[in-house]
């Protein structure tokens, strides 16, 4: 399954420096100030939002991402949650999240479809049920 998809990226960027001064401001003659006191620069910080279109893959134990150097993908067993809300799906992976815009429509098919695949997974990777299935075909009794 794939889908367009936007990958929603906000970043705390360096904007500049604020200054601030205590002191004192004096004029010695007609042209020339002369200051007397300190101060202090300060970072400016800013929040951008950058957001980077691709095409949002679906496979049966991996979520991929195809949107040139932003690319990303998410092994089911890696994927700790994920979360939808109008027309965005989050993934949230160990310590980092990723944020996807797609339409309201494709959020909800992508979503159904996910759900259906990490069950499958889960499944397939069940030790008990694998164990299971291997006793019931050399007919032994499984307990």
């Amino acid at each position: 399954m794939n889908i367009n998809a936007k990958l929603v990226e906000n970043k705390l960027v360096h904007a500049g420096y604020s200054r601030t001064s205590t002191g004192v401001s004096f004029r010695v003659m007609k042209g020339v100030d002369a200051r007397i006191g300190g101060g202090r620069y300060r970072p400016v910080k800013e929040e951008v939002t950058k957001i980077h279109s691709g095409t949002l893959f679906l496979t049966n134990s991996r979520i991929v991402f195809n949107a040139g150097g932003k690319s990303f993908q998410i092994p089911f067993y890696k994927l700790i949650s994920h979360d939808r809300s109008a027309g965005s799906i989050e993934f949230v992976v160990q310590n980092k999240s990723y944020s996807m815009q797609l339409s309201r429509n494709d959020a909800e098919i992508f979503l159904l479809a996910l759900s259906s695949s990490i069950r499958q997974y889960r499944n397939t990777n069940d030790h008990l049920k694998i164990q299971a299935m291997r006793e019931i075909s050399i007919n032994e009794t499984f307990i």
